[in-house]
Formats: structure tokens, sequence, C-alpha cells
């Protein structure tokens, strides 16, 4: 599973690493150690190594100015100069770049965009709050740590979208499909072994 987001945010509000970690501790009681030599404007892209709550995540992150990303909706630079692009690997990692997200965007002004819109700032900094007739097993991704939230969705989609096996004949189609050089390499140098030996007998 991969989920992309960004934010958009003035250069010059971008808070550093460690600020950053004690935000997330003062918002959320959750405790986060960021890469070292992470910074959220020159980081040259990739994987960003973080530790939520003491377990191993990260999330891809790319930053760029405004001006360098023609395909941003129209009014995006009304909100800030950078976008932060964040990659979610999995679960774990959607819900380290969620909480991250959250937090700039309640301590920062940052505004979100999803989907290709804009998302206000209160939306971006509010908590998911699951309603009580929400089935309970939606609703548990919407609450406890980041790692809970992860199991949560987890559980969810191996529960309501198990995966399914794929016909025989789209079995076979996928095998046609395949480059089957060495197997045929393979038979053949097999059948001239063969034919060598009944003829040197």
């Amino acid at each position: 599973m991969s989920v992309d987001s960004a934010l958009i945010v003035r250069r010059d509000a971008v808070p550093g690493t460690a600020e950053l970690a004690a935000a997330v501790k003062e918002l959320t009681g959750v405790d986060v150690a960021l890469h070292p030599g992470f910074d959220l404007i020159r980081w040259d892209g990739g994987w960003v190594p973080v530790t939520v709550d003491g377990e191993e995540s990260g999330f891809d992150y790319y930053p760029s100015p405004i001006a360098d990303e023609p395909e941003l909706p129209a009014g995006a630079g009304e909100h800030g100069d950078h976008a932060l692009f964040f990659v979610g690997r999995g679960a774990l990692s959607t819900e380290t770049a969620s909480l991250l997200q959250r937090v700039l965007a309640a301590r920062w002004g940052a505004v979100g965009l999803i989907g290709g819109e804009i998302v206000p700032v209160e939306e971006m900094a509010r908590e998911s709050t699951p309603s009580p007739d929400l089935d309970p097993d939606l609703a548990a991704t919407m609450t406890g740590s980041p790692a809970d939230r992860a199991a949560a969705i987890e559980r969810y989609v191996a529960k309501h979208y198990p995966p399914t096996e794929p016909p025989k004949r789209d079995r076979f189609r996928e095998w046609l499909r395949r480059d089957h050089t060495p197997e045929i390499i393979g038979v053949v140098l097999g059948a001239l072994l063969l034919i060598f030996l009944i003829v040197t007998r």
C-alpha cells in the first residue's frame, strides 16, 4: 500500500527536527525520533527513517519549491512557497506521515494537499474521532498510537479485502506472457545431451 499526500508551507515557518519532535510529544503524547540529518526543506528526497514510540518506521519524502511544481492546483502558492510530499509504504509508514502532517498543520499552519485538492489547516490538524455507530473494526483505525492504528488497518484490510486466487485461465495467460527462453534452452540442451548419449553408445 502506498499513500501519497503533501503539505504546503512557508519556508520561513518550517521547524527543525528537534522542535518538530517536541511538538509531536506535546500535542499527541507520541515519542518520535527523526533521522538526525533530516531537514524538512533541504532533504534530497527518499526514505526518512523515523522511530515512533520505539518502533522503526519512516516514509518517502520530497520537498520542492511551489514554483517547480506546475501541476499543483490553482491557488497553491497562496498558502506557502514549498510543497512537502509524503509517500507512505504500508500502514505504519502512512500513520507516521499522517502524525507529522497533523502536527505541522496544528502548530505551524501547514495546508494539506490530498488527491489534488487543497485541505484547510483546520481539517489537516483535526484528530479523527469515530462516530458511535461506526463499524468497530473501522473505528479502531482512528484511535490509539500510530502502531495501534496501523495494526487495526491491517486487520481491517485482511478481514474485509482478503486476497483472492486468480482464475486458472488467468494464471495460464500469465504463464504464457513470461519469458520462457531459459526453460526452452534447458529443454533443448537436455534433448541434445540425450541424443549425444544415444548416438555415442
